[in-house]
């Protein structure tokens, strides 16, 4: 049984990824203050202490906004942190398992991104996540690569958490429509790398490494997500201080933020359903899921 090293235990992907792994007993998971990835030393040693024959890593700088004054914290943890990583596992003959991000692509195509579509992020965080895939795979020879989306939790902070805090604080709430994209659970995404460790310790001479999309099927807008977990909540009996009605649609123009967000989020997932044999659930599945938890809590 292979020992497993789960870095960014803590995040929304780390803490999905701690229950899906939960009857490991090999598992070995740190925070960013037991492994920081600007701590270069830090994290060669710990890579070397515990020789993983897998490294998931979870951990990254996802600011969107702060990163576009904070360039070189971005690069150091999403690109220069994951070469590192690689690095050691190259040396180990360890594979990594790392997650990116859909903000590696410009957003202008009309049909969902396919893996090998030309990169051309338009943010700070994109760019460090871009050089972060192109460091791991020149560093490791055993990298896969898991691009995905909109990612939410009931761990963290993200869009439905901010959108149901804002329903109980707010009247009104503008919400940008002209962006289009997948919500992802973070649990779907433990999941599928938990299926694709497992695959990887059974079949590790065959294993199809390389760059995968992942989000679930469907797709949807901004506002579309608001109103459908505002209109989830309203069914829960959530004593809400915003009703449906006062859910406003704007252009990504009229609220502008530091960083430039894709206009087309939108995955083609085929190659990762086709390569490991995977049926991906609908979005609301997983959003649903998330919303039993929050609630449930």
């Amino acid at each position: 049984m292979q020992d497993i090293l789960i870095l960014g235990k803590t995040g929304q992907i780390g803490n999905s990824l701690l229950e899906v792994f939960l009857s490991k007993t090999n598992l070995h998971a740190f925070d960013s203050k037991e492994a920081n990835l600007t701590n270069e030393p830090q994290l060669r040693y710990l890579i070397k202490k515990i020789k993983p024959r897998l490294i998931i890593n979870a951990a990254a700088f996802t600011a969107v906004d702060r990163a576009e004054i904070k360039e070189n914290d971005a690069l150091k943890v999403n690109a220069r942190g994951v070469e590192i990583i690689g690095e050691e596992a190259e040396i180990l003959g360890a594979a990594v398992i790392h997650f990116s991000s859909e903000y590696v692509f410009d957003g202008t195509k009309k049909n969902p991104y396919l893996e090998t579509d030309r990169t051309n992020p338009l943010s700070v965080y994109g760019a460090s996540k871009l050089k972060g895939e192109k460091l791991l795979l020149k560093a490791c020879s055993r990298s896969v690569i898991i691009r995905t989306s909109w990612v939410a939790s009931h761990h963290g902070n993200n869009f439905l958490k901010s959108i149901l805090k804002l329903a109980h604080e707010k009247n009104i709430l503008r919400v940008v429509s002209d962006q289009h994209g997948v919500p992802t659970s973070s649990r779907l995404i433990a999941e599928i790398s938990k299926a694709l460790s497992d695959k990887l310790e059974h079949d590790p001479e065959h294993f199809p490494f390389g760059i995968y999309n992942l989000a679930p099927s469907g797709e949807t807008s901004w506002f579309d997500y608001a109103n459908f977990v505002i209109e989830e909540a309203i069914r829960r009996g959530d004593n809400l201080k915003l009703g449906l009605e006062s859910i406003q649609a704007i252009r990504t123009e009229d609220y502008p933020l530091p960083a430039k967000r894709p206009k087309n989020s939108r995955l083609d997932t085929h190659l990762i359903q086709n390569t490991f044999g995977i049926t991906l659930p609908s979005w609301q599945v997983g959003i649903l899921d998330i919303m039993d938890k929050l609630y449930k809590g």
